[in-house]
């Protein structure tokens, strides 16, 4: 079980769990800002941003699934 670290107890919040469970309450840590990119995947953002301006090109305007999982997979293809 993970725990929350006492240095980032202003970011934690209590939410009600899934149905399902036990727990009556569940303490986890909030999310990154919208907009915010976090650190650990700052490397990455450079490499997908090329990979995602590429493959607007590539890819029809369309409609629907077909559309996205045509995206994500010249995307997937891009970063490899």
């Amino acid at each position: 079980m993970a725990g929350i670290p006492l240095s980032d107890i202003n970011r934690a919040i209590g939410t009600t769990p899934v149905p399902w469970a036990k727990k009556s309450i569940v303490l986890k840590r909030a999310s990154f800002p919208k907009g915010a990119i976090p650190p650990h995947l700052v490397p990455y953002t450079e490499r997908f941003k090329s990979a995602v301006a590429e493959c607007k090109g590539k890819i029809k305007k369309g409609q629907g699934a077909a559309t996205v999982q045509g995206f994500n997979a010249c995307i997937s293809a891009a970063l490899r």
